[in-house]
């Protein structure tokens, strides 16, 4: 049934270009936010 296999197919994900020129982040800015998130949340950082 070649009709199920059309449907089936996933989209391609998009590259990095396109990921940049729509505004998002870097993985680099994204890895930086997330680390500095976790230093202000992460119980296992807070000071005694």
């Amino acid at each position: 049934m070649p009709d199920e296999k059309e449907s089936s197919e996933s989209p391609q994900p998009p590259s990095d270009s396109e990921v940049k020129e729509s505004g998002q982040p870097s993985a680099k800015d994204q890895m930086e936010a997330y680390e500095e998130d976790l230093k202000n949340s992460d119980w296992g950082h807070q000071p005694c």
